[in-house]
C-alpha cells in the first residue's frame, strides 16, 4: 500500500514540480492544495500518511498555524517546506513542534530523507505513546510489571535520543560520521535518566553560547553589502569551539555549505561548530546566526570536512587556497596590505568604494575603471605605462623608452 502525501503550496509550478517528485519516489499524492483552510480539511478528508506543508501560504492562516492544527487535531505529521532563512521563522516554526523541516530549493534526495526521517519519527510517537497508556492487566507479578514500566521508559528514552549520526569525517559531500573522539561530558550508560538530564544539559549549554556569541558579535562581510569581512564565519566558528571545548563537551569545526551539497571545495561557502550533546549525538551551531540546528531540520549541516582543531582546519584551508578573511601566501594565511581587502574569489583586491576592483582596474573618485590599453595597474591602485610587458611599469614621473626601461620625464 502506497503512502499518501498530501502537499501544500500555493505556487503552482513549486507544488506541480513537487507532486512529480513525490510519485516518482512511489508516494500516492492527491492535487496539492494552496492555502491553510483547504490543507486542514484535505486532511481530515484524505487522512495522508504526512503533510508537506510551505510555511509562506497566501490568505488568512499561514503553514505554521495550519500545520499545528493538523498534528495536533489529527495527530498526522508535518515537515515544513520554506525559502526563508531566517532565525524568527525557524523558531517560529520549531515551536509548533513539526516533524521535519526543509529549506527550498532542495535535491530529490532531502526531500525523501526528510519524509521518512518524518514517518519513522511520527511512528516511534505513537509507539511509545501507546505503551505509556496501556493498563497493567490485574494480579500481574510484580517483576513483569516492573519489566513493563522499563520498557515503557527505555522506549520514551530511545526516540528522544533519536538515531545516531553516521558520516565520515574529513569526507566532502557524504554524511559523516563524528570524529573517532570521545565526548568530554561525563554522561551516564546509555538508558539512564542520568544520561539524559547530562543530555539536556548539554543542550543548554551549547544554545547559551551561541545566543551569547551572536548577542556580542556582528557579522559584517562582503556578503552583507560591506567593503570587507569584520566578522567573518571561520574566525566566528574558532571562538565558538573553544568556548564550547572549555565548557568540558567535545566539538569540531565544519565547513561546508548548507544552501547545496559539497562536491567540491569551491562549493565551501560557511563554517559552523559541531557539538558533541551525547554519546554520538552531535548539534549543530550556526555561529554567525546565534541559534542551534538539528539534523532534522538542515541535514546539510552534518556534511562537509570537520576538523577537531582551528589549526588543523586553517592549515588545511590554506593549503587549499582557502583562508576567508586572510589571503594563501605560501601555505600561510595573511591578511591583505593596507588598502586591499579579501574578495569573494578570496584574493586581495583594491578597495573603493563600497566594494572592490577586480582585475586591471584602479580605483577613480569612488568607482572601479579599467586602464586604458598599455597601462597596468600598480599596487598604489593607480594606472601606470606597460614597460617591457603587461607585467611591468614605470612609475609616476616615468616613461617607458624605447630600450623598456623607465626614464625620467
Amino acid at each position: 500500500m502506497k503512502l499518501t502525501i498530501l502537499v501544500v503550496e500555493d505556487e503552482f509550478i513549486t507544488a506541480t514540480d513537487i507532486q512529480n517528485k513525490l510519485v516518482g519516489l512511489g508516494y500516492d499524492v492527491p492535487p496539492p492544495v494552496d492555502n491553510g483552510e483547504e490543507a486542514i480539511g484535505k486532511a481530515r478528508e484524505l487522512r495522508p500518511s504526512l503533510v508537506l506543508m510551505d510555511i509562506g501560504l497566501a490568505g488568512k492562516m499561514n503553514g505554521i498555524e495550519a500545520g499545528k492544527q493538523i498534528m495536533e487535531g489529527l495527530d498526522i505529521p508535518v515537515v515544513y517546506l520554506t525559502a526563508h532563512r531566517d532565525e524568527s521563522t525557524f523558531w517560529h516554526a520549531l515551536e509548533s513542534g513539526p516533524f521535519g523541516y526543509i529549506l527550498k530549493p532542495f535535491e530529490i534526495h532531502d526531500l525523501r530523507h526528510g519524509i521518512e526521517m518524518a514517518l519513522r519519527k511520527h511512528g516511534d510517537t505513537r509507539l511509545a505513546s501507546q505503551g505509556a497508556k496501556r493498563k497493567v492487566p490485574k494480579g500481574i507479578p510484580r517483576a513483569l510489571l516492573l519489566l513493563f514500566v522499563a520498557a515503557c521508559v527505555l522506549l520514551v528514552v530511545a526516540f528522544a535520543v533519536g538515531p545516531a549520526r553516521l558520516a565520515q569525517p574529513g569526507t566532502i559531500g557524504s554524511p559523516a560520521p563524528p570524529p573517532g573522539v570521545t565526548t568530554g561530558t561525563q554522561a551516564a550508560p546509555t538508558g539512564t535518566p542520568a544520561e539524559e538530564t547530562q543530555y539536556d544539559k548539554n543542550v543548554a549549554i551549547v544554545e547559551e553560547i551561541a545566543k551569547g556569541y551572536h548577542d556580542t558579535h556582528t557579522y559584517l562581510g562582503v556578503q552583507t553589502g560591506q567593503s570587507g569581512d569584520i566578522f567573518v564565519c571561520i574566525d566566528m566558528a574558532k571562538d565558538v569551539w573553544n568556548m564550547v571545548k572549555t565548557r568540558g563537551i567535545n566539538a569540531v569545526i565544519e565547513v561546508g555549505n548548507v544552501d547545496h551539497n559539497v562536491t567540491t571545495l569551491a562549493d565551501v561557502n560557511h563554517a559552523w561548530v559541531l557539538a558533541e550533546v551525547g554519546p554520538l549525538q552531535w548539534l549543530a551551531i550556526e555561529t554567525t546566526g546565534g541559534y542551534v540546528v538539528p539534523e532534522a531540520m538542515n541535514p546539510r549541516y552534518y556534511t562537509g570536512m570537520q576538523f577537531d582543531t582551528p589549526a588543523d582546519m586553517t592549515k588545511y584551508l590554506c593549503g587549499q587556497s582557502y583562508c576567508w578573511s586572510n589571503t594563501c601566501v605560501d601555505s600561510q594565511c595573511q591578511a591583505c596590505r593596507s588598502g586591499y581587502v579579501i574578495g569573494t574569489d578570496l584574493q586581495c583586491h583594491l578597495e573603493c568604494g563600497p566594494g572592490y576592483c577586480m582585475g586591471n582596474e584602479a580605483c577613480v573618485n569612488g568607482r572601479c575603471e579599467k586602464c586604458n590599453s598599455g597601462f597596468v595597474l600598480g599596487p598604489d591602485g593607480q594606472c601606470h605605462p606597460a614597460c617591457i610587458d603587461s607585467n611591468h611599469y614605470c612609475l609616476s614621473g616615468y616613461v617607458c623608452g624605447n630600450d623598456y626601461k623607465c626614464h625620467p620625464e
